[in-house]
C-alpha cells in the first residue's frame, strides 16, 4: 500500500472550499441629489431611517474629476479599512497601479494635488478622494427575513457629523454602538452637495435581527470598489517625507494670503 501525501490532500481540499467561497458582495447605496439611490434604481427622498452595521474609510482614486452626466470611469486605485486617518490607509491588494505604498506618501493624496487630475483647478483639494464608508440596513427591512445590506460613502464633513451623533448615542443610551439605534440620515440644507446628517430617531429593540445581519458586514467592508487602469495615466513616485513638509508649508503659506 502506497504512503498517502496527507499535504497534498490536504491543499486540494483548501483549494475546493476556496473556490465555493462567493464574492464579496458591494452593494453602494448612493446619494444623488440629495436622494438615495438604490442598486435597483429606485431613488428615495432623505430623511430615511437606517441601522447602521459597522464603518470604516476608503479612498478613491479617479482619473479625472467628476463630470455630471458624465459617463462613469472607474477608480485606478482604492484604500479600504479601519483606521484613526484616512492617511493611515493602504492600496487594496487588488489595485493593479497603486499611487504609492501608503497613502500618507502618495502624491494624489495631498492638498493641492486635485491639479494632478485637472490642471485648471483653482482650489486646495486632494485628487484622491478620502472618504468614510458605513454599512447599512434599511430599518423597515430589519424586521423581514432577509434585508438588504448596503455601503454607503460619506465624505469628511459629514464624517464629522457622524462623530457628533457618536457622542449623542453616548448619552442617550449609555453606548456609542449605532447598531443599537435606529438612525436618521438626512443632508445637510446649508451645502449645495450632500453632506450627511445624523439623528437619533429610537431604540432598535431587534436585537437578533440586528446579530443575524452584522455577520455580513465584515465581509461587504473587506469588499473593494472594481479598479481599472487607465492607459496614459501617469502616476509620479511617492513623496519622501521632506517633500510632504514641503508641501504643507507651502499649503497653509497659500491659505494666509
Amino acid at each position: 500500500m502506497s504512503a498517502i501525501d496527507f499535504e497534498a490532500y490536504f491543499n486540494e481540499k483548501a483549494e475546493q472550499q476556496e473556490s465555493l467561497i462567493p464574492d464579496p458582495v458591494f452593494d453602494e447605496l448612493k446619494v444623488v441629489n440629495k436622494h438615495f439611490k438604490y442598486p435597483d434604481g429606485t431613488l428615495e427622498m432623505a430623511p430615511q431611517e437606517f441601522i447602521v452595521l459597522g464603518s470604516d474609510r476608503c479612498n478613491l482614486l479617479y482619473p479625472s474629476v467628476y463630470s455630471p452626466g458624465g459617463e462613469y470611469t472607474p477608480p485606478v486605485c482604492t484604500a479600504i479599512g479601519v483606521a484613526k486617518s484616512n492617511d493611515d490607509l493602504k492600496p487594496h491588494e487588488s489595485v493593479k497601479m497603486p499611487g504609492a505604498p501608503d497613502c500618507k506618501h502618495c502624491p494624489f493624496n495631498q492638498f493641492g494635488s486635485i491639479k494632478l487630475i485637472n490642471p485648471g483647478a483653482t482650489t486646495q483639494a486632494k485628487a484622491c478622494k478620502n472618504n468614510f464608508r458605513l454599512v447599512v440596513v434599511p430599518a423597515a427591512q430589519m424586521d423581514t427575513p432577509d434585508p438588504d445590506i448596503y455601503v454607503l460613502m460619506v465624505n469628511r464633513q459629514g464624517e464629522k457629523n457622524w462623530a457628533a451623533y457618536l457622542n449623542l448615542l453616548k448619552s442617550t443610551l449609555g453606548s456609542a454602538t449605532p447598531a443599537r439605534a435606529i438612525t436618521k440620515i438626512d443632508f445637510s440644507a446649508m451645502h449645495a452637495y450632500p453632506v450627511a446628517q445624523f439623528g437619533f430617531a429610537r431604540k432598535n429593540d431587534n436585537l437578533q435581527g440586528t446579530y443575524d445581519a452584522m455577520q455580513h458586514c465584515d465581509l461587504m467592508l473587506t469588499a473593494a470598489p472594481p479598479t481599472e487602469p487607465k492607459d496614459g495615466f501617469e502616476i509620479p513616485p511617492p513623496l519622501t517625507d521632506e517633500e510632504m513638509e514641503e508641501a504643507r508649508k507651502a499649503f497653509f503659506k497659500g491659505r494666509r494670503k
